[in-house]
């Protein structure tokens, strides 16, 4: 199953701007089941946030779509349900650089992904609050948490990414709760984004009322697997999510719809 909206752009500067039929990039949170898997793609640039579980088929999910080759591979944070698809990927498929983050809570996950990178000859960056990666044009981005020098560990050391571009954006957030949520509403009190990857799978304490309203995505895209043992996405995150998109059809969740899938284009007026 497969669900396909597209995203369009009232105004887009004219420097950037190809055919106006033409997309700007082509978002899909691949259905990995309990995990986080995003790839996104624009021009002959591909990159992937998370990998999602071991053994859930990301290598597969990658070669159907002809993707050989990955401009980077960013892994939020050590739990396996984002680091352990990395394992199927190294050499399997070349690999620019891989970016971790801060959380030394799970340093299992990440210090397997840097032996094999090290093996394979892949970089291994470990990126901070202000970094910014190769801009994927007319695409920016950069990474708004965690701060350096933070002693965080576990979930709330998630990379969150915010790429975008003049117009449009997508915030990535790993699996971030309300502590970080509400110290990123202090960093960045201008943060908006056009698509949120909801913090944590949907759980309780993730998706504060504040840190949605502020940000007042188009859509919400909840990762998660069917009948979870966790209970994501829990009643009260649903709620909150649909208090501040005010429709919950703008809600979509990998255990009910597949694969997740956005074309942000430059013409106006195109719907779901």
């Amino acid at each position: 199953m497969l669900a396909t909206f597209v995203l369009c752009a009232c105004k887009a500067p004219m420097t950037t701007r190809p055919e106006s039929s033409s997309p700007k990039a082509l978002l899909e949170c691949i259905d990995v089941g309990q995990g986080n898997a995003c790839l996104w793609r624009t021009g002959s640039h591909a990159v992937l946030f998370d990998a999602g579980p071991d053994s859930m088929g990301i290598l597969d999910s990658l070669k159907v779509r002809g993707i050989d080759s990955l401009d980077w591979l960013l892994l939020s944070h050590g739990h396996r349900d984002h680091v352990g698809g990395a394992w199927e990927l190294l050499g399997h498929i070349k690999i620019g650089c891989i970016h971790v983050g801060l959380d030394t809570t799970h340093p299992w996950g990440t210090d397997s992904v840097r032996t094999l990178a090290k093996r394979y000859g892949i970089r291994v960056d470990t990126l901070v609050r202000g970094d910014t990666l190769p801009d994927l044009s007319p695409w920016h981005v950069r990474v708004i948490w965690p701060p350096r020098l933070r002693e965080t560990g576990d979930n709330g050391a998630s990379l969150v990414v915010h790429v975008r571009d003049d117009v449009q954006s997508f915030l990535y957030t790993g699996d971030i709760g309300f502590a970080q949520e509400s110290e990123i509403l202090q960093l960045e009190p201008d943060l908006h984004t056009s698509i949120l990857q909801v913090p944590h799978h949907g759980s309780a304490t993730s998706s504060s009322l504040a840190f949605v309203g502020q940000l007042n995505p188009s859509l919400a895209f909840i990762l998660v697997g069917i009948h979870n043992e966790y209970g994501h996405p829990t009643l009260e995150a649903l709620q909150r999510l649909t208090a501040v998109l005010g429709d919950s059809s703008r809600i979509w969740r990998t255990d009910q719809r597949g694969t997740l899938r956005v074309v942000f284009t430059y013409d106006f007026g195109i719907g779901e």
